[in-house]
């Protein structure tokens, strides 16, 4: 059985809100390959020149310990990357570029991607989304034998990515060589005193990944429905209120008002008393003046019956309200519509993708309010009521295991577009 845990924990961490196989080892007589044309010898330097301008081959990577063994691929095709290491990929057509993932036994696609600029990616080679040999510095290769050192750090660095091995080993490695097996694609072998790492760079021959291409002849980007769009550009103005309910799930505790220029809790007297508790929030000032004293930065205040009240939080100039609380907009959730359901029976969209939840979880400081206890976060809803209205309201539910019982939270969101609060707009010329 569930149990859902009441929304008034929330008001105790309210503000603490504020991311080895053989290898032919002559170096006499080097075979050119005999399946594509590299512009010579299948040497070091020829076989890494041709990779560095290509962008179709295979890594094949196998991690050896003591107790195990963990095999995995990394695909480069001219239309996608794709990992089996963390299921992860991304891929472009006609209409652009979107992320790749497996859930469910079957792909995934995400909405289309932009850059900084907010313009869509057109090119998924050109967007920086993944490490490939076109990274690496091909004038620190030009060794014209089948084997080779790799003594560049930045060139070790970029050879690691592409092997999906953590950069944290790098003062750990006793070898790092390169060499041309008998195949004629490149091996590379790396070792530390606990762990043997090892990849074929395949450039030659079974280099389509049949599943993916299969997928991507049928499928395309995520395209959100009218619902999901409202819902993103609901949340991504930043206008908006959470209620807080007590234990009983019906009585009202308090509201927290999200606004783009101040975040403010707002608690009823009986909720204060009870939690010892006071209604405050944090406002940022941009060359704010008031009483001849200029206000920059991220400040502590809450309103009296005298006026409002204000202390200095962070002079950082480069925070905003929405980072500096880490606001619910920010979520993953959001840009990862693609990985929820809809139920028609409950009204609902659910996911079971565990990063979504953990987000979510994380986004709430959830694991705070149960200190000495582990939790896992498994699942996160959310359902939709008064749709394309002014009594538009998101209930989000989050289901976890708390020490392996299940349990869950509800996160009721309205007043989208009109959280402000009429004191604080007019003293601080909002």
């Amino acid at each position: 059985m569930k149990i859902k845990i009441g929304n008034t924990l929330f008001l105790l961490t309210l503000f603490a809100l504020a991311s080895c196989g053989n290898v032919n080892s002559s170096t006499n007589s080097v075979e050119e390959s005999n399946a594509i044309d590299i512009g010579g010898a299948a040497n070091i330097k020829n076989v890494v020149s041709y990779l560095h301008r290509s962008n179709s081959y295979k890594i094949s990577t196998v991690i050896d310990t003591a107790s195990d063994t963990l095999t995995y691929e990394s695909h480069y095709s001219h239309d996608y990357y794709y990992s089996t290491f963390d299921a992860s990929g991304y891929a472009q057509d006609e209409n652009g570029v979107f992320k790749l993932n497996s859930y469910q036994g079957d792909f995934v696609s995400s909405e289309l991607l932009k850059d900084d600029s907010n313009n869509y990616l057109t090119n998924v080679w050109e967007s920086d989304l993944f490490i490939s040999f076109a990274n690496v510095d091909i004038d620190n290769f030009t060794s014209t034998t089948d084997s080779s050192k790799v003594t560049n750090k930045q060139d070790k660095l970029y050879i690691l990515d592409m092997m999906n091995i953590g950069r944290g080993i790098l003062t750990e490695i006793k070898q790092f060589d390169l060499t041309i097996n008998s195949d004629n694609n490149l091996l590379i072998e790396i070792t530390t005193d606990s762990t043997a790492y090892s990849a074929v760079v395949n450039y030659q021959t079974d280099l389509s990944f049949f599943e993916l291409e299969d997928y991507l002849s049928q499928n395309s980007y995520y395209q959100t429905t009218e619902d999901e769009q409202y819902l993103q550009t609901s949340f991504a103005a930043d206008n908006y209120a959470r209620v807080i309910y007590n234990t009983d799930g019906k009585t009202v505790a308090g509201w927290e008002h999200f606004t783009p220029n101040y975040f403010y809790g707002e608690y009823t007297e009986e909720t204060e008393k009870a939690n010892g508790v006071t209604s405050s929030g944090y406002v940022c000032l941009v060359d704010f003046s008031s009483n001849g004293t200029i206000y920059n930065g991220m400040y502590y205040f809450f309103i009296s019956d005298t006026g409002i009240g204000l202390t200095l939080a962070s002079d950082n100039a480069d925070y905003d309200i929405n980072s500096f609380m880490n606001y619910p907009s920010n979520l993953l959730a959001f840009n990862n519509l693609q990985f929820f359901n809809y139920y028609d029976s409950t009204n609902e969209y659910v996911s079971l993708n565990s990063q979504i939840a953990e987000d979510f979880m994380n986004n709430f400081q959830v694991e705070k309010m149960f200190p000495g206890q582990a939790l896992v976060a498994t699942e996160l809803s959310y359902k939709t009521a008064n749709d394309f209205s002014q009594d538009y309201i998101v209930t989000f539910t989050l289901s976890f295991e708390i020490d392996e019982s299940s349990a869950y939270m509800e996160f009721e969101f309205t007043n989208f577009g009109s959280a402000n609060i009429d004191e604080v707009d007019a003293a601080f010329n909002f």
